[in-house]
Formats: structure tokens, sequence, C-alpha cells
């Protein structure tokens, strides 16, 4: 671990190799991306500064979820992956291993339903999104549904 550093978690992979991605790692430092293994799944970490990204500039912090971003999409090259939210900062090497440990059935759970996934984010932006949603509930499907919702009871149309 580097000195008032952390490990940076990525992703988690099914995989039981000790694995290098390359000097890939996120903050511009040439750090090595590699797994930490436990059973057979694995973390993909970095050394990373323990930093708070509350405190970044907007063009820095999109600097730095864009890295994370990539180190992602690289790893998905070779793995399916569970992504971990951006700014996962581990102790060390040993606390990224109890994190797997004590996390490990839902980890593999979680992997084993991704596999031959892939996740996307969707953005969409509309001029006039009431009109969209007006024109959306002037279609006959959607007023005919509409009525036949209405039309049963309450603990029938909720969930």
């Amino acid at each position: 671990m580097m000195a008032n550093g952390g490990k940076h978690i990525y992703c988690v992979i099914k995989t039981d190799e000790v694995r290098n991605f390359g000097s890939i790692g996120i903050g511009g430092q040439g750090d090595e991306v590699c797994t930490v293994p436990h059973r057979d799944i694995a973390a993909v970490v970095s050394d990373s500064p323990v930093i708070s990204y509350s405190s970044l500039n907007k063009e820095d912090l999109v600097r730095q979820l864009a890295a994370h971003q990539s180190v992602v999409e690289q790893v998905m090259k070779d793995y399916t992956v569970l992504s971990i939210k951006f700014g996962t900062i581990a102790r060390d090497v040993e606390n990224v291993k109890e994190i797997l440990k004590k996390a490990y059935t839902d980890f593999k759970s979680a992997l084993e339903k991704m596999d031959n996934k892939v996740e996307l984010d969707v953005v969409a932006l509309w001029s006039d999104l009431n009109s969209t949603f007006q024109e959306i509930g002037e279609k006959k499907e959607i007023k005919e549904f509409k009525q036949e919702i209405m039309r049963k009871p309450t603990d029938q149309t909720y969930e």
C-alpha cells in the first residue's frame, strides 16, 4: 500500500488468478491495476490516494470517473464484471480480501446473474417532456390500459 493511500476497487470478476491489467490505474500516476483473488472471485484494484471525491472540482472529478470507467471497460474485454461504486477505497490488500470474504455469496450470485450481460447507462433528453407524455397518453393502447387498471380494485393494481 502507498503512504496515505489505499486500494481503489473498480469491480469484482470471476477468477481465482492474480492478473495484472497494466499501468492503467485511476489518478494518472501509472498505477498497476491487478486482481486480489478470494476463492473463485477477485477484486480488480490499484493503489490510490485516499481523497474526498466530493471536494474535487468538476473537471477533475469527471477525469477520475472516466479513468475508473476506462479500467472497468478494459477488464470487461475478458470478464463479466460486477461494477463497484466509483470512489470505493479499501485500506489495503487484506481489507480487500475481508470485503470479498464477507460478501462472497452476494458477489458470486450477482456475477452469475450478470454472466454474458453488459451494464449500460442510458441518457435521454427531451426538449418538451410534458408534451411527450401527453402524446403518449393519447395513444389508444395507453388509454385502454389506463381504463382497465381503473376498473380494478386498488389491491389488484398495486405491487
